[in-house]
């Protein structure tokens, strides 16, 4: 059977404070575990650690979304959308 392959993506900011049910070790747990049982490999991380999802202009979003932008990623997986962002 053919893995699904995917990136995952992680963030944290400043004022999630040290929630373990929002750091970086849990989502990257969570986000391990359903690649597992979906048959998905992970071949790429993204962190922004510390920073607001308020703006999109965060250091790995960026490197993500030039990827994205150049075909070199088609799936990316996230613990929830505020991850991905605030208000966007």
């Amino acid at each position: 059977m053919i893995r699904t392959k995917v990136a995952i993506y992680l963030r944290l900011s400043k004022e999630d404070g040290d929630d373990e049910s929002s750091s970086i070790t849990n989502q990257r747990r969570i986000l391990t575990e359903y690649a597992r049982l979906n048959n998905m490999e992970i071949v790429e991380e993204f962190i922004d650690d510390g920073w607001s999802g308020f703006s999109m202009d965060r250091p790995e979003m960026n490197r993500l979304t030039q990827k994205l932008n150049n075909n070199e990623i088609h799936t990316i997986i996230v613990k929830d959308l505020s991850r991905l962002g605030r208000h966007n």
